[in-house]
């Protein structure tokens, strides 16, 4: 029961806590939830505005549960954190979540229990002291945090573009339905896997929908997912109600929250979005990635902050990276991962640079490996020489990185 103010209990402002995160990065249902109405003091009319600032909220209470360094994996903190971002962050069910703790299904579901007690009483007394609000960033900020927050960690994703648009068809047919429109989802083709996030490419549809809808009202619009030999595509047909002119003009094609977030969202995922009005006067938008095998760069180098880095400048792309802070670790990776390219710091302890890239140029199975010397030091001579396959001075930028793998994967 609520108290006599109107204001919710304790348990009810937790179910509404556990229904947001179950509904985090679907938007239809967002929109309309209760928290909207007290955390976010962006205005109603701008509902989808309303939507990032309660998701962003919620994912930035988890990224606060974060152990301090130094808290043995094993603690009940770790635990409660980790699960709450394989769930919430990186949108894996219950089973995969289970699987990857090595948990049994009763253990992580009470687990879980506990974990998001822990996120809504936070939340709550937050609330509760009046600090719920704040002042809403740009939008565009807003879309560049909450992607940042969901890169992938490990390897990106092999996506099946054909099963998640089964997924979402319960979501789109009901968003279809609040307008009295039809929608059309072709599930047909079992296309080759794209390697991308699966939430970004998860919203990216949600938002091109909701805005391809916003224009043709009761009318149709049409999904067909297809694959050439070089990518994969998924195209938006949307036609008005034959009883209805084509009623958008050039502004409303071209610039809306939900286009935008779209736009956003493929150029953080490195992929291509075209939007056009079709002869007929239907609007149609064209979204394809190119087909790529995850690749892993091994990062050697003793600062852990460089893979965090080169991490965040490769998000979007089908390169991962795993890190190694000395020889050691780093002949276990290899040897494990067996990585498409290594970049690799000079200045380290126990066995240098030039030591280790002698030795991988030393050994059959390594030799073939391309390695990207990374260095304050200025010697790029002396890298190619040892069989490095290119050299980048620290500090290094985005743009270096990326035109180094470019040829390597």
């Amino acid at each position: 029961m609520s108290d006599p103010e109107g204001l919710p209990t304790l348990e009810e402002f937790a179910n509404w806590v556990r229904q947001a995160l179950d509904n985090l990065y679907d938007v239809a249902i967002l929109r309309t939830h209760p928290l909207i109405t007290v955390f976010s003091e962006a205005t109603e009319g701008d509902s989808l505005r309303r939507c990032q600032q309660l998701r962003r909220i919620l994912l930035d209470i988890i990224q606060a549960l974060r152990p301090p360094p130094g808290t043995p994996v094993q603690s009940p903190d770790w635990r409660t954190f980790r699960i709450l971002e394989l769930r919430y962050i990186e949108g894996l069910s219950p089973d995969e979540a289970a699987e990857r703790l090595t948990l049994s299904r009763s253990q992580f579901f009470r687990d879980q229990a506990k974990a998001l007690e822990i996120v809504a009483s936070t939340l709550w007394d937050l609330w509760r002291l009046g600090e719920g609000k704040g002042t809403p960033a740009p939008l565009d900020e807003l879309i560049a945090a909450e992607t940042r927050r969901v890169r992938p960690q490990t390897p990106p994703d092999e996506v099946s573009v054909t099963l998640l648009l089964g997924e979402l068809q319960d979501v789109l047919g009901r968003l279809a339905a609040t307008q009295g429109a039809e929608l059309e989802i072709d599930t047909a083709p079992l296309l080759p896997p794209l390697c991308i996030d699966r939430i970004i490419l998860r919203q990216t549809i949600l938002s091109l929908v909701s805005h391809s809808l916003s224009l043709v009202g009761s009318g149709c619009v049409a999904i067909t997912p297809f694959a050439t030999s070089s990518a994969v595509h998924i195209r938006l047909y949307a036609c008005p109600a034959e009883s209805d002119a084509p009623s958008w003009d050039q502004q409303s094609i071209e610039e809306s929250t939900n286009l935008y977030i779209a736009t956003q969202l493929v150029a953080q995922a490195r992929g291509t979005l075209q939007i056009r009005v079709t002869p007929d006067g239907c609007w149609e938008a064209m979204l394809w990635w190119p087909r790529q095998e995850p690749a892993c760069l091994l990062v050697v180098d003793d600062n852990v902050e460089l893979a965090e880095l080169f991490r965040l400048y490769l998000q979007g792309t089908h390169w991962y990276v795993c890190a190694a802070a000395n020889g050691t670790e780093a002949w276990r990776l290899i040897d494990q991962l067996r990585p498409s390219a290594i970049t690799l710091d000079v200045l380290m302890p126990y066995e240098d640079g030039w030591e280790l890239l002698m030795r991988l140029k030393e050994n059959d199975a390594t030799r073939p490996i391309p390695v990207i010397v990374c260095s304050v030091l200025d010697q790029p001579d002396l890298a190619l020489s040892l069989g490095a396959t290119t050299y980048l001075p620290k500090p290094v930028s985005q743009s270096a990185l990326l035109e180094a793998l470019a040829p390597l994967g």
